[in-house]
Formats: structure tokens, C-alpha cells, sequence
């Protein structure tokens, strides 16, 4: 009798202890999908800066963007921007913050992928510009 008494408990205490286990790997995961999306805010505070750096250290207008959204990567916990410019609708562009505070040209996407920097209108922006040197 006290062997079956053990063996149930032990059985019991195992299905608890998976189930609290398997719970708590459920909650971080919906955590997750909820953080991948990022706050709607920095996204809002992104673009403004960026629009700000770009007039200011591009002397370029905001006229000029077709496109512009504030982007969150969950991998790496931090905003960047894509941005479409009017003459090259096809392309986007994406700038990442750097340390300093800048901006950095980070990729090219759409169309532009794989192109070289001759092929396209607007690789020079923020392309080496890092601000604060």
C-alpha cells in the first residue's frame, strides 16, 4: 500500500511540476510574440528623429520620402528605420541608430537589393556619416 501511495504522489508531483514548467515557457513565448511588434511610441520617436538627422545632416525634406515607418527588431532589441524616397519607389532603405546618436545606412531592400551603390539614388545618405566626429 505505501508503495502505491508513493508512486502517486511521485506521479502527481511530476504532472505538476511538467505543468508549471510547460506554463512558464507558455507565458514567455506570448511575452515574446507581444514584444516583437515593439512600442508604438519609440517607433513614433524614431522617425521623428530620423526626419530631424535628415534635414539637418542631409539637407534633405521630408517632401522627399514617399515612405517612412519605424521598425522594431525583436533579435536584437532595437528600432530602425525603412525608408521609401519618391525617387526611387522601389527601394527601401534601412538606417539603424548608431552609438553616437546618428544614423547608419544598414541595407537595402525591394528592388535594390544587390544592386550596386552606382545603380542607386540615395545609397549616400547617412552612408558614412556618424555623428559627433
Amino acid at each position: 500500500m505505501n508503495k502505491r501511495k508513493y508512486l502517486l504522489f511521485s506521479l502527481l508531483g511530476l504532472v505538476i511540476v511538467s505543468g508549471l514548467m510547460i506554463s512558464s515557457l507558455t507565458f514567455d513565448e506570448i511575452g515574446k510574440i507581444g514584444s516583437q511588434s515593439g512600442d508604438t511610441n519609440e517607433k513614433e520617436k524614431i522617425k521623428k528623429e530620423f526626419l530631424y538627422s535628415l534635414n539637418i545632416d542631409e539637407h534633405l525634406s521630408e517632401e522627399e520620402i514617399q515612405q517612412l515607418s519605424g521598425e522594431y527588431d525583436f533579435k536584437t532589441n532595437d528600432y530602425y528605420i525603412e525608408a521609401i524616397y519618391k525617387n526611387e519607389p522601389s527601394v527601401i532603405y534601412v538606417y539603424y541608430k548608431n552609438q553616437n546618436g546618428g544614423f547608419k545606412l544598414g541595407g537595402v531592400l525591394g528592388e535594390g537589393q544587390g544592386k550596386s551603390p552606382e545603380e542607386l539614388s540615395n545609397d549616400h545618405i547617412f552612408s558614412s556619416y556618424i555623428k559627433g566626429t
